[in-house]
């Protein structure tokens, strides 16, 4: 972020050898895509930590027939599924996630948003949840999900970081004239009538 906001132009060295030279955008983009190449994972899944009240279990993303993807079209609808695992009776608990773009956050999204009544007492079971990100608005970049647990505004029970890793390209559109290019500013895309 302190790169993005300090400079408007970026060198990527590997060894002492240029790898990509231009705006921070397009080489942070490409310095993120070099070291998470190797653990891109559409879905994932976690061991039960019988110790946590509140366990997210499961994710992955997916596109809507449910095929499990790790690339995208801007203009496919991309779907986000959650498990989790409530142990014991447990008040004010919230299950969140946070998309990044090149390590940018571009929002976090709390399952009590839109319905606070989550926020009461929530009972030992398993939960699955389906989460459509908004489309199009993702504009091309390698993305990840970061989920986590905990009791709102106290204390965070579970962190997994970059936990779904995928990637968003324009293929379906010619890009030379969208604001969905990789190379127009701005970090998502917004349709908006004219």
């Amino acid at each position: 972020d302190m790169i993005r906001a300090l400079c408007d132009r970026c060198v990527l060295l590997d060894r002492g050898r240029i790898q990509s030279n231009g705006g921070p955008e397009t080489v942070i983009e490409g310095y993120v895509a070099s070291f998470s190449s190797q653990k891109q994972a559409a879905s994932f899944e976690v061991g039960q930590d019988e110790s946590l009240t509140l366990q997210v279990t499961r994710g992955r993303v997916m596109d809507k027939t449910g095929q499990v993807r790790d690339r995208f079209d801007v203009f496919e609808q991309i779907v986000l599924e959650l498990e989790y695992v409530v142990r014991k009776p447990i008040e004010g608990a919230v299950v969140s996630f946070e998309l990044k773009r090149s390590e940018a956050t571009l929002f976090m999204s709390f399952d009590s948003d839109k319905d606070p009544s989550r926020l009461k007492t929530r009972h030992p079971g398993t939960y699955r949840c389906r989460i459509e990100l908004p489309c199009p608005i993702l504009k091309p970049g390698h993305y990840s999900i970061t989920t986590h647990t905990g009791i709102a505004n106290i204390t965070r029970m579970q962190h997994l970081q970059d936990a779904i890793v995928f990637d968003v390209e324009l293929v379906s559109k010619p890009s030379a004239f969208l604001s969905y290019a990789s190379k127009r500013r701005g970090q998502i895309a917004v349709p908006l009538d004219w």
